[in-house]
């Protein structure tokens, strides 16, 4: 998947655009968006207002739809799927971040795939994170054990996507110095991991689950015989390693 557009991997908008340019510039922007990526963009948004003006309803419907992984080991298993396209109504930042991310990287990734095959990956991320938030909760019961919503798998899926596929690229991250797209993604996920060894990141679970699966499906290792392939070519790999360091360290006297 060659980059056809540097374009596609800066960000939208400029530090001096005046509003109504930028609002403008946004409209245009989402109007390129594939179809998909902007569906995605609307059920999210769409959702979290709904849920919103519900008041009472609406947190019942939340409470319904988050994934809670003791839930989840009781056999509501409808909770591994519905839990991404919502945010709680106290979590606005939660949803424009997925809904950037969406709107990013969605973008690039969107008109490389097909439509269809960017909706599997995404909704993918958002049900491979839940699944494995679901065993570290049985690993560590006490750092994983509260309700999750967002499709913060989702994203993370598509980060590992953006880093395998165009890391050695520079970008640039709303009107920063242009960098390599490995170092952003290795700094949100250094963030995140600091975040949740401080505490203020509930959510780990699922992002490191959403990494994951985007890694096995960018790779293709989800499939067991090529999981199988690559573990045993990094287990020989690694005895011809341990090999030569241990002929090194002999030497011959005469």
């Amino acid at each position: 998947m060659a980059i056809r557009d540097q374009r596609d991997l800066h960000a939208m908008g400029s530090p001096h655009s005046g509003g109504g340019a930028m609002f403008g510039r946004l409209k245009e922007s989402f109007r390129r968006l594939p179809r998909v990526v902007q569906g995605l963009i609307a059920l999210i948004a769409g959702l979290y207002l709904v849920a919103l003006v519900m008041g009472d309803r609406g947190r019942e419907l939340l409470a319904w739809a988050a994934m809670t992984p003791a839930a989840v080991l009781h056999l509501q298993l409808w909770r591994l799927v519905t839990y991404w396209p919502f945010h709680p109504g106290n979590d606005p930042l939660g949803m424009i971040f997925d809904i950037v991310i969406l709107w990013s990287l969605g973008g690039i990734f969107g008109r490389r795939w097909r439509g269809n095959h960017f909706l599997f990956f995404f909704v993918a991320g958002c049900v491979g994170a839940a699944v494995v938030d679901v065993l570290l909760y049985l690993l560590l019961p006490g750092s994983f054990a509260l309700p999750q919503l967002g499709a913060s798998g989702g994203a993370f899926a598509l980060f590992v996507a953006f880093y395998m596929v165009f890391g050695d690229s520079l970008v640039s991250v709303f009107g920063s110095a242009p960098m390599k797209g490995k170092w952003v993604f290795l700094a949100i996920a250094g963030l995140q991991l600091l975040f949740f060894l401080t505490g203020v990141n509930p959510a780990f679970g699922i992002q490191l689950g959403g990494a994951l699966t985007g890694w096995l499906l960018v790779t293709g290792r989800w499939r067991p015989q090529k999981l199988r392939s690559w573990l045993a070519s990094r287990k020989a790999s690694s005895e011809k390693r341990r090999r030569a360091e241990e002929k090194s360290r002999f030497h011959v006297i005469n």
